[in-house]
């Protein structure tokens, strides 16, 4: 029996807390995405349209027991609901050596929703980057020419799009050999 709980006290998952796109707009980005991948330009992993998010903090692998810390902890973060807007897409870690495909978000709460949280949870293991805002669009492996592909990536046409933030949400991440499933844990709400 105690070893029982042990193993399961013990398993660690991979979790991140991020903010939730709307649905119209994914729809959308996803559309971009798919015009991307069907131009042959790029190989790598194109993001699902599910799978949209904005990550505020990265946890990696934790213990079911941290993880109802983690809960607690979110529980009282206190943070007024904001509108943010979709920007140009863009490269890390850069035009030149190009890995991943994003498209920016703008909104100075967003910055400040990840500080707060970053601070709340400062005991806790997280991956500690230079907070970036973006959705992932692709992850690349080989591009067939770079020239091209800014070209395509101009005339995708995706528009700068306003949204509203009322929530945060916890969620785990399972990988699977169809990539990456995500499976929501808790929605925080925000205030105001």
């Amino acid at each position: 029996m105690e070893l029982k709980f042990c193993l399961n006290l013990c398993e660690k998952m991979r979790v991140f807390i991020a903010v939730e796109i709307p649905e119209d707009l994914r729809a959308k980005i996803a559309h971009a995405s798919e015009i991307l991948e069907r131009s042959g330009l790029i190989k790598g992993s194109f993001v699902s349209k599910e799978n949209l998010h904005l990550t505020l903090k990265f946890f990696g692998n934790i213990s079911e027991e941290d993880l109802e810390k983690v809960k607690n902890k979110l529980k009282e973060i206190h943070f007024h609901k904001f509108d943010a807007r979709t920007e140009k897409i863009g490269f890390f870690p850069s035009e030149d050596y190009i890995k991943v495909i994003w498209m920016g978000v703008a909104a100075e709460e967003l910055e400040m929703l990840h500080n707060l949280l970053s601070e709340s949870l400062k005991g806790f293991k997280s991956e500690d980057k230079k907070f970036e805002s973006h959705l992932t669009i692709a992850r690349v492996n080989a591009i067939k020419n770079k020239d091209l592909l800014r070209e395509k990536l101009k005339t995708l046409n995706v528009k700068s799009e306003k949204f509203s933030v009322d929530k945060f949400s916890l969620i785990k991440s399972e990988l699977t050999s169809r990539g990456p499933m995500y499976r929501k844990i808790s929605d925080f709400n925000l205030f105001g």
